[in-house]
């Protein structure tokens, strides 16, 4: 599907060709984002974690690489990879993708959450107190957001097991959680039939 600008910007779904078009809205510069099937670029962030103080640096910290769900070195399982940037008071999408995550994560659907939040020390108590299934990273200081070509948060980015950009939207996942939400329930339901397909029959 070709890319219509100057419309508000919402991943739509084609079921069967998994592909998906998007228009920018606002102040988002298209021409620093990733093109529809180019390779997202890789990053490693820090997760917030219990006991992290808002000032406590990066030493001691293991931190979480995009490499290491998709692409060459992506685990048999992965089916796709959500990597959504959210806003300050994102908590609505970071239960959205939650309840993804724990429908569809058996089924390869991997997840990160990218926090810009300036008020980490809050932030983070809030995240540890909801448990969230995937990792919510940290970066504060914006890097990955710039590598991304991303001007604000909410933006997320649907990737599939090689790390290729198949959508993407700069709507909340609350708005786009329908047809966001069906494009991954889609990958999921194929990733559950070719890994039955795989099994060898008794």
């Amino acid at each position: 599907m070709k890319m219509i600008s100057k419309l508000p910007l919402s991943v739509l779904v084609c079921a069967t060709a998994l592909s998906a078009s998007f228009a920018i809205a606002g102040d988002q510069d298209p021409s620093g984002l990733p093109g529809i099937g180019s390779t997202a670029p890789g990053f490693a962030l820090h997760p917030f974690r219990p006991g992290m103080a808002a000032s406590e640096g990066d030493e001691g910290r293991t931190a979480l690489e995009l490499d290491s769900v998709c692409g060459i070195r992506r685990p048999e399982s992965t089916s796709a990879v959500l990597v959504f940037f959210i806003e300050e008071d994102g908590m609505d999408d970071l239960l959205i993708a939650n309840s993804w995550y724990r429908k569809h994560h058996r089924d390869g659907l991997e997840i990160f959450a990218l926090s810009e939040t300036k008020r980490p020390e809050v932030f983070r108590a809030a995240v540890v107190k909801a448990k969230f299934g995937f990792p919510v990273l940290d970066d504060r200081h914006g890097v990955v957001a710039k590598r991304y070509g991303v001007g604000e948060a909410p933006f997320s980015l649907l990737l599939d097991r090689d790390c290729a950009v198949i959508g993407m939207s700069n709507r909340s996942l609350t708005v786009e959680q329908g047809s966001l939400g069906a494009a991954i329930a889609d990958i999921a339901s194929k990733a559950k039939a070719e890994r039955k397909a795989r099994k060898p029959r008794r």
